[in-house]
């Protein structure tokens, strides 16, 4: 198993993980980057991101201020963790958390007790022309994007025990509070 433990600062990608096997991102600050971490479609299993605070998103024109994108994979076996993580985009753009089926299917993928906030959407789960199985929000608080809560299309993941940041209330995968 990898770990890596460092600062990102000015740069595109903080970590860009093309690595095979397993691999941990622990305790990291993420500032001033275009998207904080991103996972190559052929990359490792597990991939754990944890522990880590990412915040002041930039755009050098080719970048759509998300913390983290990943955008499919072609490994049966891969599956993401995002755990204890806090993400905030005050940029009201794109998202915290960006999985959309760019390269090729989503699956395996659990974000769970992080503290979440802003971009147009705060988790933006959206199926192109590959499948989206097995994403799981469980646990997380939610700070309001522009636009909302979640972007996910045709209900592509399964949300439980997610709540609005100022008020506590339960945030539900449509959306709304209750």
């Amino acid at each position: 198993m990898r770990s890596i433990m460092t600062s990102a600062t000015n740069a595109f990608f903080g970590v860009t993980v093309k690595a095979d096997g397993a691999v941990t991102i622990d305790g990291c600050n993420f500032s001033y980057c275009g998207h904080s971490v991103v996972p190559w479609g052929g990359c490792g299993s597990p991939l754990i991101i944890q522990n880590c605070y990412m915040d002041r998103l930039i755009n050098n024109g080719n970048t759509h201020y998300e913390h983290i994108y990943y955008g499919g994979g072609t490994r049966s076996d891969f599956s993401m963790l995002i755990q204890n993580n806090t993400l905030v985009n005050a940029n009201g753009w794109t998202a915290t958390i960006f999985l959309k089926t760019d390269t090729n299917a989503i699956q395996n993928v659990t974000i769970q007790n992080n503290q979440l906030i802003g971009g147009g959407y705060t988790i933006y789960v959206q199926p192109t022309s590959y499948s989206i199985t097995s994403v799981n929000v469980v646990n997380n608080v939610l700070g309001k994007g522009q636009y909302g809560y979640v972007y996910q299309p045709n209900g592509s993941a399964t949300w439980f025990g997610n709540t609005d940041l100022p008020t506590g209330r339960t945030v539900t995968s449509t959306g709304t509070l209750v």
